[in-house]
């Protein structure tokens, strides 16, 4: 990024009278950066999208679940999109507590952020942060030195996608998943969540979403079927055992679908 839209994205993570959608994750996953608007928000949503704060939550418990199945399963190399605040239980203290060998790479586009997560998780030689909106610059992400010095094309590499695809265009979406399914190496898994609207009434989906948008924060809730749709035919849903494939619903009418995908062997290989 040039140092003008540096700038300009310090200043709206730094900016205390809007919320930031990096706080207002934070504070629905219990964690302690978060301001007064960010509450706000959050506490406004909960009120049109009953159960979102538990969805969320869960959304990262299943997270680290599958990061913990992949390290112990031989990936070497985690890639966190979108990372957002450290929290008590870290990714890279997962990955490390099953596989000791691998490496955390953790993402995200707010330099805030990146700032906390370099401060307190890149602490040794398996975790690196890196500022980087996957939007524009996922080519860069994957051809950083810390991941191109990891990657070999017989070891497969996971990437975890919570609490971001919620905050791409189905566009954009499909982008991003296409560039990993054409650089990572076969084997490769995709631990991807996303927050459902569930069984909600549709005036209730527009003014949660009208709320965010307001705020600055755009935001799509999508259907399970319109999650798989957008992921296509490149991830491989059946790779994995039934069970891996997690669509969680539970009694609160705001729900989540989280999966683990694999990158199939190209043909010839």
């Amino acid at each position: 990024m040039s140092t003008s839209d540096t700038a300009i994205a310090l200043n709206a993570a730094l900016d205390p009278t809007r919320p930031n959608v990096s706080r207002l994750y934070d504070y629905l996953l219990l964690g302690k950066d978060h301001r007064a608007p960010d509450r706000d928000l959050a506490e406004s949503l909960k009120f049109w999208l009953p159960g979102l704060a538990y969805a969320v939550q869960s959304c990262r418990s299943f997270a680290l679940e599958a990061v913990e199945a992949a390290a112990e399963s031989g990936c070497g190399l985690i890639v966190d999109l979108k990372c957002g605040y450290p929290l008590r239980e870290t990714v890279h203290e997962t990955a490390l507590k099953a596989n000791p060998d691998a490496h955390v790479l953790y993402v995200d586009h707010d330099p805030v952020v990146t700032a906390h997560a370099r401060a307190l998780l890149a602490d040794g030689p398996a975790v690196e942060v890196m500022r980087a909106d996957v939007r524009d610059d996922l080519g860069s992400v994957l051809g950083h030195p810390y991941v191109r010095a990891r990657i070999d094309l017989a070891e497969p590499v996971a990437v975890v996608m919570t609490g971001l695809a919620e905050f791409l265009t189905d566009g954009e979406l499909t982008a991003v998943l296409g560039t990993l399914a054409d650089t990572l190496p076969p084997g490769s898994r995709l631990i991807l969540s996303h927050v459902d609207p569930g069984t909600l009434p549709k005036q209730a989906i527009e003014t949660a979403t009208a709320a965010c948008a307001n705020a600055g924060i755009l935001i799509r809730l999508r259907p399970a079927r319109k999650v798989r749709d957008l992921v296509g035919g490149r991830w491989s849903w059946a790779e994995l055992p039934p069970e891996s494939i997690h669509y969680l619903f539970f009694d609160e009418p705001t729900t989540f679908i989280g999966g683990v995908a694999t990158l199939p062997l190209k043909e010839g290989r």
